[in-house]
């Protein structure tokens, strides 16, 4: 018998399997959970289908910013764009403005485009009735449109673009 690993006593041991029990029990929870969140999010850049467009590629980023798919959302703009901003920048601007991606209408202008470059507008209301408007700059790049730049405002307030 070790002094310093003394043989635990039955109900020791007991109590011993039960929280080694809970333990896993919590990390299969938690494995789980991770899993089924990962699974959840739809990836919009994987399957566009009839949206690779530069207005579809605009609807689908809207669409995942309407579901809190940030993500998904993140993963439309292109290498530069995310070059210059991370997605934890991008997250925390979209959380202190979440109102504004809470659409309750969307109307999508095609402004401009050639073989390369795209210029695409969408004005919204909010569910909290704001009114706003986006510029979308796009680009192509392999085959792909992907969202190079978005500037975003309260409609008429051609000052108050941000993004």
């Amino acid at each position: 018998m070790s002094f310093l690993n003394p043989p635990l006593e039955p109900e020791n041991r007991s109590g011993l399997r039960k929280r080694f029990a809970l333990l896993l029990l919590a990390g299969l929870a938690a494995f789980s959970l991770t899993t089924w969140q990962l699974a959840r999010v739809k990836f919009p850049v994987a399957d566009l289908g009839d949206r690779a467009g530069p207005t579809g590629v605009v609807e689908a980023q809207l669409d995942a910013l309407s579901g809190g798919e940030v993500r998904a959302a993140y993963e439309l703009f292109s290498a530069r764009y995310r070059q210059k901003v991370s997605f934890a920048m991008y997250h925390e601007l979209i959380v202190s403005h979440l109102a504004m991606f809470e659409t309750h209408e969307l109307t999508v202008r095609h402004r401009e485009e050639t073989d390369s470059n795209a210029v695409v507008e969408t004005h919204t209301e909010s569910e909290n009735g704001g009114h706003y408007v986006a510029r979308f700059t796009l680009i192509k790049v392999g085959g792909r449109w992907w969202i190079d730049d978005v500037r975003w405002g309260e409609e008429g307030d051609e000052d108050s673009i941000w993004v």
